[in-house]
Parts: structure tokens; sequence; C-alpha cells
């Protein structure tokens, strides 16, 4: 039996991928995103890229703002995800 060789995941197989392992630190001493908003978003995000949702250009993914975690609520590090979302839309722009 002679099958072909699997292809190499595309572009955004990969970042689908990535997306579903990501993980943020969390905030400490200043207040953090809403880990909620976050997760949510980077579902949205990551089944865009699957095919199995609506599509999301850079440009929307540039535009995103996050809410600040609520009182007493730990929150994402916002360095941490400001600097995913720039690298991703970069990835997206030139892939």
């Amino acid at each position: 039996m002679n099958t072909a060789p699997a292809s190499p995941p595309s572009l955004r197989e990969q970042l689908a991928q990535e997306l579903g392992s990501v993980q943020f630190p969390q905030s400490r001493l200043q207040p953090g995103y809403d880990r909620q908003e976050v997760d949510v978003f980077l579902a949205r995000i990551r089944a865009s890229l699957l095919g199995d949702g609506p599509a999301i250009a850079p440009a929307q993914i540039d535009a995103v703002a996050f809410s600040t975690a609520g009182h007493r609520q730990t929150g994402y590090d916002r360095g941490a995800v400001d600097a995913f979302f720039t690298a991703l839309t970069t990835s997206l722009r030139t892939g």
C-alpha cells in the first residue's frame, strides 16, 4: 500500500494549535485584563483559523479592548497579552 506523506500543517493550523495551548502570566501588582474576555476572544480567533467560525481580520485583533479584571480578581498580565496579540497579527499579515 502506497500512501502519500501527510502534508505539514498550514500557518493557520499552526497558529490555531498555539492558541489552544497559550497561557498568560497573571498580573501581580497592577490590574490585569479580564481573563474570561481574553479566553473567549482567543477561542473565537482559533475557531476562525480552523474555519469553524466567522473570519477575524488582523485589524479586528488590533482593535480589541479588554476590560480590567474586577476588584480582587486576578487578571492576565497586560504586557504579555498585548505582545502575544501583536505577534499573532504580524504572523497573520505576513504568513
